[in-house]
Order: structure tokens, then sequence, then C-alpha cells
């Protein structure tokens, strides 16, 4: 788990190196933390007799989800991804009803809307999309 989650943080540090100076100051003030955090945990557990040996499945799915959050903003955009991502998650493991699935996944399309496209005037567009479009 600790090294999937340091693999994700440190692709994130990497793909903002080709950010301007401006822009790539956030992601690195976010992925040098918490990959130093990383390295902590993973010392810490790493040591003989201080954690289980077995892995617990739950962690390899929480991986999986979180890869596939990854996955769709980086193909759909920040717009699309992660409101769809949020509608699968909801409906397939929580098993939530349709209408708070819904209810959810379009506030937060809303949220994101707003404060992404309208207020920063931030590009939203995945790889996929900008592929479409083009």
């Amino acid at each position: 788990m600790i090294v999937g989650l340091g693999a994700i943080v440190g692709l994130a540090a990497i793909s903002a190196a080709w950010l301007g100076p401006a822009a790539r100051r956030m992601p690195l003030l976010v992925a040098v933390p918490t990959l130093l955090l990383l390295v902590v945990e993973w010392r810490r557990f790493s040591r003989p007799g201080s954690a289980d040996e077995k892995v617990d499945p739950r962690e390899s799915e929480l991986l999986a989800w979180l890869a596939g959050l990854v996955a769709t903003t980086w193909a759909l955009g920040v717009l699309v991804g992660p409101p769809l991502f949020l509608a699968t998650y909801l409906r397939w493991r929580s098993r939530e009803p349709w209408h708070v699935v819904m209810l959810l996944s379009a506030g937060l399309w809303l949220a994101t809307f707003v404060v992404l496209d309208r207020v920063l005037h931030l590009p939203v567009t995945g790889v996929l999309q900008a592929w479409w479009l083009s």
C-alpha cells in the first residue's frame, strides 16, 4: 500500500515538472512532504516484528479505487472524471441508492465547475476529451 501510494504521489510530482514555476509550486508542496511521510511509514513497517506480514485485502482494493480515480481524472478531465468515479464508487462499493449517487455526483460536478472553471479559469479537460474535441 505504501509503495503504491508513493508511486502515485511520485508520478504527480514528476508530472508537475512540466508546469510553469508558479503552477509547479502547489503539487510539489503537497508531494514532497507526502513522499517524506511515506518513507517514514515504510521504514517503520519494514522493521522486523513491527507489523503483521499479512496484507489486508482492503488495502489492495483501496489502492485500486485510488488508481481508478487518478486514471479517470487523467483521461476524462477534472469535470467528468471525479463525478463519474464518485458515482461508480458510491453505487458499486458503498451500495448507495441511486438518488444519493446522482445528488452527490451532481454536487461534485457543480462545485468543481464553479470553482475551477468559472472562478479560477483553469483548464479542466482530460487527455481523451482534448483528443475528442480536437
